[in-house]
């Protein structure tokens, strides 16, 4: 019931962060507000925003199963054991999930001389 319960919620985020663009555009302006409040340096401020629109994009980019996977591992902490449980894969397919999401990002980040400045090189 649990690995269930894990694999509707990382399906559920996937799909709601796909569906939410419309809505995060409506609530960025206070969102960036509260980033505001918090860091004192604007530079600091805005290149942390730009860097985690940049994210977001890439990873949008992935496949699904890719993304789904990356969001259990490394925004969850899942381990893999727990990753293959709630994605009802084994663990050499999660590993290969992770291995090949990593690279794609990679790849993007190096084609772009932009992203890698911003992002600190290669993750």
């Amino acid at each position: 019931m649990r690995r269930f319960a894990h694999r509707i919620a990382a399906r559920t985020a996937i799909a709601s962060r796909r569906r939410g663009r419309s809505r995060a555009a409506m609530h960025e302006p206070l969102q960036e507000e509260l980033r505001l409040t918090a860091d004192p340096s604007p530079h600091a401020q805005s290149l942390a925003l730009r860097r985690q629109r940049l994210l977001a994009e890439l990873l949008e980019t992935l496949p699904e199963q890719q993304a789904e996977t990356m969001a259990l591992r490394v925004v969850l902490g899942f381990s893999l054991a727990e990753v293959a449980a709630a994605t009802a894969a084994p663990e050499n397919t999660v590993r290969s999930r992770l291995r090949l999401a990593r690279e794609t990002l990679r790849e993007r980040i190096a084609a772009e001389p932009e992203l890698s400045e911003l992002l600190g090189g290669e993750p």
